[in-house]
């Protein structure tokens, strides 16, 4: 309890002592420093919190090398070579979990290129896949017709499946659920996509590249594999609802003969003009190259209540069930398992362009082959984009 203070006690001294109201809420990519074409915009994020692993053996170990609980992706992650978490053991830690910084230079009114870089540091808690520098999205896109906005993108690429967005600035939550830090829906790629418009309310989206799930360039493989996305949006542009349908499939595990299939469904609507609720749900099939076909269900629900201009409550429960230990090479969840995550919290605008936000979060990790475990904890984070 001592330490749920020490973390929460701040929290409410600095919400409470402010009375700035912000409605403009614009993604940060949208940067507005331009000259001669060049764009740049960034954020940084950082956190404080505690959390403790109950004492029974630890089985989640996410495919990025996260853990659970509201500090799980931010511990020394189990592909640095670090000693994992011991059952039982507690952490109370300050955090950086990234920086980034996102330029885009135009080339005339058809072409442009984007770099949106991450920068972190290992002993700070910088949140996977950095610590070090990581290029999440480099690419070169062209316009080859106007009418209809149909570009052509060629380089590392953000992908449109995953309710939650890859900007931690823009997320409900602090921290990030199973389905993202496993990689149940596909993240990004390294690829050519295609995009354009339909109508005015409805974009696609294609793609072929290295991989969609096992993002590498060491392939092993001839096949490239394939995503394909439409969205379907409408409301006002400050408060837009959304149906994304994500479909993707390819040979995943590094073999011609084993492919993975997924589907990946969401929405964001705003049933209210100061609620919205947001569901997702995701099934992958990984067939076996060196064990057993291994299927994952999972899904979210993401509840969000402006209580004001400048604050939101949030509510948040993600599932996810691995039906065997993994296919051989890909294992997204650590075990044949079923994970319950529960989290509560809020967040405040201190200006449109700073953001705090807090959360309480309690896991459930019920595997085939061991105890359950319970996870839990509390964490603050200090959002600040330009």
């Amino acid at each position: 309890m001592k330490k749920t203070a020490i973390i929460l006690l701040p929290a409410v001294f600095i919400l409470l002592s402010s009375s700035s109201v912000w409605a403009k809420r614009y993604p940060v990519s949208e940067g507005e420093n331009i000259k001669g074409g060049f764009e740049m915009s960034g954020y940084i994020n950082t956190a404080v919190g505690w959390q403790r692993f109950s004492n029974d053996p630890i089985t989640e170990v996410a495919q990025d090398g996260s853990y659970a609980g509201p500090l799980g992706e931010w511990l020394p992650a189990s592909t640095s070579g670090a000693p994992a978490p011991a059952p039982g053991s507690d952490y109370f830690e300050f955090f950086i979990p990234k920086f980034e910084l996102d330029m885009v230079k135009h080339l005339g009114k058809r072409a442009r290129l984007r770099g949106d870089i991450q920068f972190g540091r290992a002993n700070s808690g910088s949140a996977l896949p950095v610590p070090g520098i990581n290029v999440v999205h480099a690419y070169g896109a062209v316009t080859i017709y106007e009418p209809k906005e149909v570009e052509i993108w060629l380089g590392r690429l953000g992908l449109q499946a995953g309710f939650e967005p890859y900007e931690d600035y823009l997320n409900d939550t602090v921290s990030y659920s199973i389905l993202w830090r496993g990689l149940v829906p596909p993240p990004n790629a390294t690829g050519v996509q295609i995009t354009g418009k339909f109508s005015e309310h409805v974009r696609y989206y294609f793609a072929l590249a290295n991989g969609v799930v096992n993002d590498t360039i060491f392939n092993f493989k001839q096949i490239p594999s394939m995503v394909g996305t439409v969205m379907v949006t409408w409301g006002p542009d400050d408060k837009q609802s959304a149906v994304v349908i994500t479909p993707f499939a390819g040979p995943e595990s590094f073999s011609n003969r084993h492919w993975t299939f997924g589907l990946d469904a969401y929405t964001y609507w705003w049933v209210a003009p100061d609620f919205q609720i947001g569901l997702e749900t995701c099934i992958q099939n990984d067939q076996g190259r060196g064990g057993p076909t291994t299927n994952y269900y999972a899904g979210l629900l993401n509840l969000h209540w402006d209580l004001s201009e400048s604050w939101y409550a949030v509510g948040k429960y993600a599932y996810t069930s691995q039906t065997t230990p993994g296919n051989g090479v890909l294992n997204l969840t650590g075990a044949e398992q079923r994970i319950h995550e529960i989290t509560l919290g809020f967040g405040h605008y201190f200006t449109d362009t700073t953001k705090l936000k807090a959360e309480a979060r309690l896991d459930i990790i019920d595997p085939a082959a061991a105890a359950s475990q319970y996870v839990g904890g509390f964490a603050m984070s200090m959002n600040q984009a330009f």
